[in-house]
């Protein structure tokens, strides 16, 4: 696929450079294919919601105290990095980003794939 998939307009500013920048990548790799478009969404969204729990994380801290019980806990915004940060590691692999899904699809940069190596 030589053309770039436009990005969605429901995707914030952020989303949309991450989408760009995706696609970019992977047109380059030559591993941009049409029906990819919708797990490059899915990443887009999961780093918009990565993006924002840093920025909570960053104004109010790991944990959070509570007054009626009066403790602390681990924050609302660590719960969601952590479900960002799976999310995008499985959306990452199944893209072949990252140097174990790209040992997995059998990639060596700067090397041309040869499906007969597979037999």
């Amino acid at each position: 696929m030589n053309s770039i998939p436009k990005p969605p307009a429901t995707l914030t500013t952020t989303g949309k450079q991450i989408y760009k920048q995706l696609s970019e990548y992977l047109r380059e790799s030559n591993l941009l294919h049409k029906v990819d478009a919708l797990l490059i969404y899915q990443a887009a969204v999961w780093w918009e919601q990565y993006i924002k729990a840093i920025e909570g994380i960053r104004k109010h801290g790991p944990t959070q105290f509570y007054p009626k019980t009066g403790m602390r806990q681990t924050s609302p915004e660590m719960s969601n990095l952590k479900q960002a940060q799976t999310a995008l590691n499985v959306l990452f692999k199944k893209l072949g980003i990252g140097e174990e899904a790209r040992q997995k699809l059998n990639i060596i940069e700067g090397a041309e794939y040869d499906p007969m190596d597979d037999i």
